[in-house]
């Protein structure tokens, strides 16, 4: 195949997963509508589909963890938010485990719920930065 054959069809290939992708964050968005308007910060949980990685498994991985989060914003559960955070980051940070450790902890929920959750997205936001 020749060189311009092959770039081509690259191009291609890019628009289409590029396409795919933002139709996968329209469908994200679209199924998590209330959580997002409650929690602005929540957007910075969905993946960025102008990611170019050919891949699909990172890929994948990110919208996964994105709809297993935004799910428990719906009805917030601070422990089972914070436990799965951890396990859906941990393979993400393997050298970073230290800004996993400093999520808020479980108990301050009880005391100010909307400042928890602001802290706690924010904290994943400085982890998927």
């Amino acid at each position: 195949m020749r060189p311009a054959i092959a770039s081509q069809m690259d191009v291609r290939v890019s628009v289409e997963l590029r396409a795919q992708r933002l139709e996968e964050i329209r469908e994200l968005r679209d199924r998590h509508r209330g959580v997002l308007s409650c929690y602005p910060l929540a957007h910075c949980l969905l993946p960025d589909p102008r990611d170019d990685h050919p891949c699909q498994d990172p890929w994948r991985r990110h919208i996964h963890r994105a709809h297993t989060l935004l799910l428990f914003f719906e009805v917030p559960d601070p422990a089972r938010m914070w436990f799965d955070a951890r396990r859906l980051y941990t393979e993400l940070l393997e050298d970073d485990r230290y800004l996993i450790d400093d999520l808020p902890e479980i108990t301050w929920f009880e005391h100010n719920p909307g400042a928890w959750i602001h802290t706690f997205l924010d904290k994943l936001r400085v982890i998927d930065a």
